[in-house]
């Protein structure tokens, strides 16, 4: 037998998994005042929301994206702002990333950086779900890239209850 090693072992394939660097920090409404204080960012059904327990694991800030642990793998899901001509942009979570924009770290506001659709923003706008309308903590949150907040007869939010709307700060908190 010309060049093979008798005795040696066979490679092994290794069942570590790195995944990137994730924080185990949540990311909560800090601005006080407002019925949406404290409430914390969640993945309700795809959509970004504020209650009351929000996600707490895996946090990462990486590429100019915020990417929340699914928990299985490696696999995040992506927070994504999706293009409106409106000043209230809808958040949803993807389990790819198409916005690169964000700036967050832990101990930080989070921010929207400028874009040629709209400037720099750290200001959200958070509104009461119909079904949550009488006593829950569930809000659609959505980016505000501006100041005008969305009249009641405004129907470009769907079924939001319009009057419920207040907007809001998000902060990457530093203790679990």
């Amino acid at each position: 037998m010309t060049g093979a090693v008798v005795g040696a072992p066979a490679p092994q394939s290794s069942s570590l998994v790195v995944c990137p660097t994730a924080y185990t920090y949540g990311v909560e409404a800090t601005t006080p005042g407002t019925p949406v204080y404290g409430l914390e960012l969640t993945d309700s059904s795809g959509l970004a929301t504020l209650t009351s327990n929000g996600l707490h694991s895996g946090w990462n800030f990486a590429n100019g994206g915020i990417a929340a642990f699914e928990g299985v793998g490696c696999a995040y899901k992506y927070l994504n702002i999706v293009a409106s001509t409106h000043p209230w942009k809808p958040l949803i979570w993807q389990s790819t990333q198409s916005t690169n924009t964000w700036k967050a770290s832990p101990g930080s506001t989070i921010t929207a950086l400028a874009t040629s659709s709209y400037g720099q923003t750290s200001t959200f706008l958070a509104c009461r779900r119909p079904s949550a309308a009488s006593g829950s903590t569930t809000w659609a949150l959505f980016l505000l890239t501006d100041n005008v907040l969305p009249s009641a007869t405004d129907d470009s939010l769907g079924d939001i209850v319009v009057s419920t709307c207040t907007k809001t700060v998000l902060y990457v908190n530093t203790t679990p």
